[in-house]
C-alpha cells in the first residue's frame, strides 16, 4: 500500500480534527435523548399547537369532572364560585415529569400565601383512570394539605377532553404518556384566564394570579 504526501508545507490536512467533532457528537446525543423522551421531537411543536388551537384567552374550559378524594363527591373543576382554580393534569405512575411538575405545587402555593384557599383553589388532576385510593395516597405523600386537592378526572375519553383543553396526550407503546406540564387558571365562570409553562418561576405564576383577582 503507498502513501501520498504532499510536499507543500502550507497545505491544509485534509482530515478533520477529532476535537472538532466533539461539539456534534455532544449535540446528536442531545438530540437522540430528547427525541426518545418527546416522541421524535414532533411534541414540542405539537403542544404550543394544541395549546394554540384550543382559542386566545379568555375562552371557556370543556367540563373538568373529578371525584373530591376528601368527601367522595363529583365536582366539576369549571365551576369554582367565588374563588378561582389553578388546575394540573398528571398521572400516578409518570417516573420524572409529573413528581417535579407537583413539587413546582408547593412553591407556587407558597407564593400565592393566604390567597390559597379562599381565592384560588389548586387541583391536581390524574387523567390516566387512576384509582381514588391510590391518588389519596398520594394527597396524603404530599403532606395532607387540605387545600390542595389531588383527584382522578372523569371522562371515557380524557385525551380528546384534554385537547379541548389546550393539553396534548400521546400514549407510547412502553406504556409511559408523554402530555403537557402547564398549569390551567380557571375563574368562578369556567374561564381560561391564564395558562402556565413549566418554565414560569413559582413567583411569576403567584404574581399574575394575585393581578388577575
Amino acid at each position: 500500500m503507498s502513501v501520498l504526501a504532499s510536499s507543500d508545507p502550507s497545505a491544509t490536512p485534509s482530515h478533520t480534527p477529532v476535537w472538532n467533532l466533539v461539539p456534534l457528537l455532544v449535540l446528536l446525543g442531545v438530540v437522540a435523548i430528547l427525541g426518545w423522551w418527546t416522541h421524535g421531537l414532533k411534541v414540542f411543536t405539537s403542544y404550543s399547537a394544541t395549546l394554540i388551537e384550543a382559542g386566545p384567552l379568555p375562552r371557556q374550559a370543556p367540563p373538568l369532572r373529578f371525584i373530591d378524594t376528601a368527601s367522595g363527591e363529583i365536582v366539576d373543576a369549571t365551576r369554582a364560585e367565588p374563588a378561582y382554580r389553578l388546575i394540573q393534569f398528571f398521572y400516578a405512575n409518570c417516573p420524572a415529569a409529573c413528581p417535579l411538575a407537583m413539587g413546582r405545587i408547593h412553591g407556587i402555593k407558597a407564593a400565592l400565601g393566604d390567597l390559597v384557599p379562599t381565592q384560588v383553589q389548586i387541583v391536581s388532576l390524574s387523567f390516566d383512570h387512576d384509582s381514588p385510593e391510590a391518588l389519596r395516597e398520594m394527597w396524603v405523600a404530599h403532606g395532607r394539605q387540605a387545600d390542595w386537592t389531588i383527584a382522578p378526572l372523569i371522562d371515557p375519553h380524557p385525551e380528546e377532553l384534554l385537547r379541548r383543553l389546550g393539553v396534548l396526550v400521546i400514549r407510547r407503546d412502553d406504556g409511559l404518556i408523554n402530555h403537557g406540564l402547564d398549569l390551567f387558571l380557571l375563574d368562578s365562570q369556567g374561564q381560561v384566564r391564564a395558562v402556565f409553562s413549566p418554565d414560569d418561576r413559582p413567583e411569576d405564576v403567584a404574581s399574575t394570579i394575585t393581578g388577575l383577582i
